[in-house]
């Protein structure tokens, strides 16, 4: 819509006052609202996607093509806190952060850089995703390099010799 610094809207503006000029432009969003329903929801998920992945404009850099990354390590990190079966009161916590934080973003206007409060949690809950697949992985090997032995190789243990000071 028309910003307020655009000379009719500002004429506007001054005309009604902040308060009557918010309400103006309420009524106008309502009445686009009731008349618009799909519109308005394309745009919400839209605005979700700009919130979560920035701008999909294509003269981005490879940095920030790989910032963007950041989100997606969150997200599969988030995949992995809710499919989890045991939750601790931090999953809650994040839960709540992470549902109720970008809300307004959602229904209102949007830039990735709104998403930069939350970029720390991200990174912690998808490095935690990462560890977890890794720890995994380290363990299969060894389960597998373990049953991979003779039985003769599995109970034995080369002795250490204690450390001797000199």
């Amino acid at each position: 819509g028309p910003h307020p610094y655009q000379r009719a809207e500002r004429e506007l503006y001054e005309n009604l006052g902040e308060i009557g000029y918010t309400q103006a432009k309420a009524a106008q969003f309502k009445t686009w609202l009731l008349s618009h329903p799909i519109q308005f929801i394309k745009l919400s998920i839209l605005r979700v996607y700009w919130f979560w992945f920035g701008d999909p404009l294509p003269q981005y850099g490879l940095v920030k093509k790989l910032i963007h990354l950041i989100p997606t390590l969150g997200l599969l990190g988030w995949l992995y806190v809710l499919l989890r079966k045991k939750w601790g009161t931090s999953d809650y916590l994040l839960i709540l952060i992470f549902l109720s934080y970008p809300l307004p973003y959602y229904l209102t206007s949007v830039t990735s850089r709104y998403r930069f409060p939350l970029e720390p949690l991200l990174l912690l809950v998808g490095c935690v995703w990462l560890n977890t697949i890794w720890g995994r992985k380290l363990t299969f090997q060894k389960k597998r390099a373990y049953r991979g032995r003779h039985a003769w190789q599995r109970n034995f243990t080369p002795r250490q010799e204690p450390y001797q000071a000199m």
